[in-house]
């Protein structure tokens, strides 16, 4: 799958808990859903790609969770949108 894919299946995935289309240069939070919409995608996401890490929601800051950084975890093996965020909080 490539970065397109994997934005079709989180765009999908949004609309169905009625959230907003985002493109890979907007936030998670861009989306606007609310807490438990946020928490149904992350976990459907979760279902398919396993992007949450075991201690969520500790470690995750969905406030600034990119959907670039969405879009990595689900492309890349073993990476939660945890590691993306700190990979690239210390660059």
């Amino acid at each position: 799958m490539n970065k397109q894919d994997i934005l079709g299946i989180i765009n999908d995935t949004i609309q169905e808990e009625k959230g907003v289309t985002v493109t890979l240069q907007d936030k998670f939070s861009d989306a606007q859903l609310d807490s438990l919409g946020s928490t149904l995608v992350l976990a459907t996401l979760d279902a398919q790609f396993e992007i949450l890490p075991p201690e969520y929601p500790q470690g995750v800051d969905l406030a600034n969770l990119t959907i670039t950084q969405l879009v990595k975890s689900c492309m890349l093996p073993n990476t939660t949108i945890a590691t993306e965020q700190n990979e690239e909080t210390a660059t």
